[in-house]
């Protein structure tokens, strides 16, 4: 028989950014949204589909489905617009076996040529690539690794080669989005740094009243223009190249403008054939809007930590909740705070709190609102039946899970270890 129960479903931040479908019409910026011609322009979409299609991406699938029907345990995801298994690894073992952790490249590259037909790319090409992450968490030994793809020695955006090892040397789990691309092309570039960021900044409303200047070109290969007053800050840009589809990539200007009088800092990508702009973020996250939660802080509604040292029956009283006011616990951790601005349910970036009566793992809407908004204050009797305070017992999970989220983040589970 299905028992009532209150479902808390939690997802993880994803390092994916979001695009929009917008016009590049020259705007006055406040926050534009972000612009991908690879969704915005239906040409490109359907370029990229029938890429894949004519591609070697359907005989990766079909070895990752002999290596599953071989190993159950197995788990391998695919990106949806390169067709790279963007993700693989065992519910239950290890994908090697252990190792000197130093010779953790050496493990990579034996992995990706035994199953060489699933990354679709040879192990010679990882030669093409650079190390951009090398990190060790703390308290677990855990090493994570990002190999950056690059072509005529310049970086390739979101080409990368991600693994995750054991204190041992075992290889956790493996990501790839590298690309089977020639490592030498000539490009004819014909738009300069200059155009460039002249061409990102109206693309955000913005003008450039002074002739732009070089700074310098530091060692990471950006280029840092002087001043103009027209910005926060120095302009800048650097060469890379923009995969349109798994075969097709384009050589372009990463421009970097922070706009005069907001906090919006926007990266630009522009064609360096023709000054089209193929993509378009703001790298600035905002968040302001407070939300307040009537909540035990504490273990349980009886508080008793560490408790007795031995078991003696007693059960100290129980105590009021507390109307906590907060953003977030942790900026970092959730910079769009537990709940975005504008929302007033108990649905965020980190957690989707709502119950689930009739057990179909599907929500029970609505969720529960915030009344005042964004204010969530429910009445709460232990001695009824927890049907009669459900709302409350939502809020009480939404608010441990968005605790518990950041603080996993201050102990390690960041960006930096690949863990967010």
């Amino acid at each position: 028989m299905n028992v009532p129960r209150t479902c808390l479903i939690i997802f993880a931040l994803g390092l994916a950014l979001l695009p929009g479908t917008i016009a590049q019409a020259q705007v006055a910026s406040s926050d534009l949204p972000t612009y991908d011609i690879r969704l915005a322009d239906p040409a490109t979409k359907q370029q990229s589909a029938e890429t894949l299609r004519l591609s070697n991406v359907q005989a990766s699938r079909v070895a990752a489905q002999k290596l599953i029907e071989a190993d159950p345990t197995l788990s391998i995801t695919f990106d949806e617009t390169l067709g790279t298994p963007s993700f693989v690894r065992s519910t239950s073992h290890y994908l090697t076996d252990p190792a000197s952790p130093e010779d953790w490249y050496q493990s990579l590259s034996t992995y990706v040529t035994a199953h060489q037909t699933l990354f679709m790319v040879p192990s010679s090409m990882l030669s093409d690539t650079r190390v951009t992450r090398d990190y060790t968490t703390r308290h677990n030994g855990v090493r994570h690794v990002t190999l950056q793809q690059t072509l005529n020695g310049i970086d390739i955006i979101g080409a990368e080669l991600r693994a995750n090892f054991t204190r041992n040397g075992e290889l956790i789990n493996i990501s790839s989005t590298l690309l089977p691309l020639a490592t030498k092309r000539a490009d004819n570039v014909t738009v300069s740094p200059e155009d460039a960021v002249r061409t990102a900044a109206s693309n955000i409303g913005a003008s450039i009243t002074a002739p732009l200047k070089k700074k310098y070109a530091a060692e990471d290969q950006w280029i840092r223009f002087s001043d103009t007053g027209d910005f926060l800050g120095t302009p800048m840009t650097k060469r890379m190249y923009f995969p349109m589809s798994r075969d097709l990539v384009r050589p372009v200007w990463v421009t970097v403008l922070p706009e005069l009088g907001t906090a919006n800092v926007y990266e630009i990508t522009v064609d360096a054939l023709d000054s089209s702009v193929l993509y378009r973020r703001n790298r600035t996250n905002y968040q302001s809007e407070n939300s307040s939660y009537r909540v035990y802080t504490s273990d349980s509604p009886s508080p008793f930590s560490p408790g007795s040292a031995t078991p003696d029956g007693f059960q100290p009283p129980t105590v009021s909740r507390t109307l906590s006011t907060l953003i977030s616990y942790d900026a970092l951790a959730s910079p769009l705070g537990w709940i975005t601005d504008g929302g007033n349910e108990t649905l965020g970036n980190n957690v989707d709190a709502h119950t689930d009566w009739d057990d179909n793992n599907l929500p029970d809407l609505p969720r529960p609102v915030g009344s005042p908004p964004r204010v969530f204050d429910f009445t709460l009797d232990l001695t009824q039946s927890p049907t009669t305070y459900s709302d409350a017992s939502v809020t009480q999970l939404f608010y441990w899970n968005n605790y518990i989220h950041d603080r996993l983040y201050q102990l390690g589970f960041d960006e930096a270890s690949g863990n967010f």
